[in-house]
């Protein structure tokens, strides 16, 4: 009994075995070496290139123009209109003061000149009375049927009719020019937006009593256009100096992400503050959609330069958690070569600016060029399209 056991079990042992010899035999059938498959791809040649280095310094925009609005008559704040940061257009009414006395003095003003014109034209009468009885009188006279003493006697009290309607004229046009004056005092009790832009700074509040000079707000034009200002270290003052290239970016600008731009330096002040030990640099912005006084940015300068090799981020793939490419040698056998990456670039209107390499993170749609710290060389090619079906071993067609 335990023979035929035993028995069994080495037939069911050969048989296994024969099975796996059979499906080995043809899996190695089936197989082809890599190194004989061929794949068409495309290549980069690497070659070095000199790569500027950039020093970075942050700074804000700033606009051209800051208006600080005063009153220019006494009064209390009945009213401010607007708050910091508001935006504002040409005409805007921002602060109103109190007007109740000018407008008291308006309307007292306004009695005056009617009571006056009554008066003028009560005395109007009397001189066209006097005007026509020394027509008449002077038409005798000259016949010789008047006397002198009439003649004079009409004459005297023409003129002097005429001399009252004058002195009431005069005082109607005295009364106007304080209309007048009083009229552009209460515009003084309204101020508005001398131009379109933002309130940046507010000093008064409703109920505050303001004289003549009192700053009341602070209004940036928009118009005009802004800076972006920057403080840079004593140690390159005169080494930079106006029209020199630079980038710039600023947070948060509309349409632009705070990607950098290519600019030109506008002015360098010739100045140290005594307590940074710095100076300042200026770039014209313009007054170009999306800016605002006070937006934060970076500007970076010229800091000499470095040869190296780049290569498209798109052309690194990884294979078992290794960062690496695909040379092709030679003989168009390709390689699965290990890299380290030791910077990044963008290519800006054939400029190479430098950006912050930190893998998975991006900050532009446009692709950026990763500097080789080790891995590669000169000469060699690098394979670019179809990697997901490039393997070890294959050869270019």
């Amino acid at each position: 009994m335990h023979r035929i056991k035993i028995g069994l079990v080495i037939l069911s042992i050969l048989l296994t075995g024969a099975t796996f010899t059979s499906c080995s035999k043809k899996e190695e059938v089936k197989r082809v070496p890599l190194a004989t498959k061929k794949i068409s791809v495309e290549t980069i040649q690497l070659k070095k290139e000199t790569l500027p280095q950039y020093m970075a310094f942050p700074g804000r925009v700033t606009p051209k123009i800051r208006i600080i609005l005063s009153a220019k008559a006494p009064g209390y704040v009945t009213s401010v209109e607007v708050r910091e940061g508001d935006s504002v257009e040409a005409g805007d009414i921002l602060i109103r003061l109190d007007d109740k006395d000018l407008r008291a003095r308006l309307k007292g003003l306004g009695e005056k000149k009617a009571a006056l014109k009554r008066e003028k034209a009560a005395y109007a009468q009397d001189l066209s009375y006097a005007k026509a009885t020394f027509k008449r009188i002077e038409a005798l006279f000259n016949e010789e049927a008047a006397t002198k003493d009439e003649f004079d006697r009409a004459k005297s009290a023409y003129l002097a009719a005429k001399e009252r309607v004058r002195a009431y004229e005069a005082q109607i046009k005295a009364v106007d020019q304080e209309i007048e004056a009083v009229k552009n005092e209460l515009t003084y009790r309204i101020i508005r937006a001398p131009h379109s832009g933002q309130v940046t700074k507010r000093f008064v509040d409703p109920g505050a009593f303001v004289g003549p000079g009192s700053p009341l707000l602070q209004v940036s034009s928009r118009e005009a256009g802004f800076w972006f200002e920057a403080r840079i270290p004593e140690s390159l003052f005169g080494k930079i100096k106006a029209g020199d290239t630079a980038f710039l970016a600023i947070s948060g600008e509309e349409g632009r992400r705070g990607y950098p731009q290519k600019v030109n330096l506008t002015r360098i002040v010739p100045q140290i503050d005594p307590g940074t030990r710095t100076f300042k640099v200026k770039v014209d912005l313009g007054n170009r959609n999306g800016l605002e006084g006070g937006m934060f940015g970076t500007i970076w300068l010229d800091g000499g330069s470095l040869s190296g090799l780049l290569i498209p981020e798109s052309v690194i793939v990884k294979r078992g958690g290794i960062k690496g490419v695909y040379t092709a040698e030679d003989d168009k056998t390709i390689h699965f070569q290990v890299i380290t990456v030791g910077g990044c670039y963008y290519r800006i209107e054939e400029d190479l600016f430098p950006c912050t390499y930190s893998e998975g993170a991006r900050t532009s749609t446009t692709e950026r060029l990763l500097l080789i710290a080790s891995g590669l060389s000169p000469g060699m090619r690098v394979c670019s399209s179809r990697l997901q079906e490039i393997r070890e071993g294959m050869s270019l067609e």
